[in-house]
């Protein structure tokens, strides 16, 4: 500021007419206010400003002017009219837009002389950086992301670094226009961590114009996290039972019990590296020595959740031991299932096929093969007609429903070998 005072100064002292503008580039965002700087000197001082014009123009189109002491100006455009008297015809842009991007000129004229300045306005607007997942897990696949949006200019730069050191075989980045005028960018990576690389650090570099240094370094973690479920044997008058999840810095994690596939109970933790939900699992011997749970953790950003199973026991029962029983339980559940199925579609028709004398009956099926009937007479040959009734070795009356011819042999109980003819 003092070197351009003392510049401002000495065309005074001297008395010459100059127009001068410290700065050729002028950087500002969009939706603020930006100022153009542009200073001069008249050579006639004691005529003050009534023989100066000053013209502002953009892309050669005339935005403002200044003659005979009156500022012709539009809305979003002015001079600091205040400050005219010292010289400084500095530009004034209200509610920068993208458009207002472009070289400027600042003419000042006393008549004879006129000088231009040119300046050029570069309308920013600052990306909004994002990583996603937020996390790196060892041990599988991470397709990472960065992505810098609605940033303007287009130029940008995106690039993956680790330990501050440039990531071979990176991806081009991935540039896209969006409806207000600024611009999308992405750049994606994918790899493995192993154990190892625990605690290293994993971080995007972006560099672009509007930003501080015109850079800005986000960075991710190398981790493992780890789901527990403790005590999984109670003491007695116990009742509470933790699941923890740690091992890493969690930007939004959500936590769950489970008990036969049921959500019961949930917990949402964001930024913390430590998330715990507890529940209440109440024993008794013997009426309940046992009880499956589940805990289920989902990590924003990872599309796999971390999930431990527990079979909590009272304390002196063995944890085989219930599991034994889990599994009893089980077996009996399908065989009783199962067991209608297999008898209705094995069983029945090899009964009804294996043996002649039994009369079987399945779906209002009837199988028929052979049957023993006791009979109130005594003939060598008969005949039973339509209706006529038979009562069997169970004292059951049956109903003849066609003509049947039979054979009877003495003794008090009879096999009757059926023959079905023709009515």
């Amino acid at each position: 500021m003092k070197y351009l005072t003392l510049i401002f100064i000495l065309p005074v002292v001297l008395g010459e007419f100059h127009v001068f503008a410290p700065y050729q580039e002028v950087k500002a965002a969009a939706q603020s206010t930006a100022l153009l700087p542009c200073f001069f000197t008249v050579a006639e001082s004691k005529n003050g400003l009534r023989f100066v014009i000053i013209i502002w123009k953009h892309k050669g189109i005339e935005l403002i002017q200044y003659m005979d002491r009156i500022v012709k100006e539009n809305s979003r455009t002015t001079l600091l009219e205040s400050e005219l008297q010292k010289g400084n015809a500095s530009l004034v842009i209200r509610n920068v837009v993208f458009e207002d991007e472009g070289d400027y000129e600042c003419e000042v004229t006393e008549a004879p002389n006129s000088e231009t300045r040119r300046i050029y306005l570069h309308v920013t607007v600052a990306p909004k950086i994002s990583l996603k997942p937020p996390l790196v897990v060892v041990d599988q696949q991470n397709s990472l992301e960065c992505r810098a949006e609605g940033f303007y200019p287009g130029v940008v730069s995106i690039e993956w670094l680790r330990d501050s050191q440039p990531l071979s075989s990176q991806s081009p980045v991935q540039i896209q226009n969006n409806p207000d005028g600024s611009f999308t960018a992405s750049n994606s990576y994918t790899f493995i961590p192993t154990v190892s690389e625990i605690g290293g650090v994993f971080s995007c570099l972006v560099q672009h114009l509007s930003l501080n240094e015109g850079k800005e370094e986000n960075r991710l973690h190398i981790c493992k996290p780890t789901l527990t479920i403790s005590p999984r044997i109670l003491k007695k008058g116990e009742t509470k039972v933790y699941c923890k999840l740690d091992g890493c810095l969690f930007s939004k994690v959500t936590m769950r019990w489970l008990k036969n596939g049921y959500t019961f109970h949930f917990l949402t933790c964001e930024g913390k590296r430590e998330c715990i939900i507890s529940i209440d699992v109440i024993l008794s011997i013997p009426r309940k020595e046992w009880e499956e749970v589940s805990c289920e953790a989902d990590l924003d950003g990872n599309n796999k959740p971390l999930i431990q199973h527990a079979t909590v026991t009272l304390a002196g029962v063995p944890e085989k031991m219930a599991l034994g029983v889990v599994l009893i339980v089980v077996i009996i559940t399908v065989l009783v299932v199962l067991l209608p199925i297999i008898i209705g579609v094995v069983f029945v028709p090899y009964v009804c096929k294996k043996f002649q004398n039994l009369c079987c009956f399945y779906e209002e099926k009837c199988c028929v093969k052979k049957q023993t009937w006791r009979i109130k007479r005594k003939r060598k040959h008969s005949s039973l007609t339509d209706g006529a009734n038979m009562m069997n070795e169970f004292g059951e009356t049956t109903e003849i429903p066609t003509r049947l011819q039979y054979q009877t042999e003495e003794g008090n109980s009879h096999h009757v070998r059926f023959i079905e003819t023709p009515a």
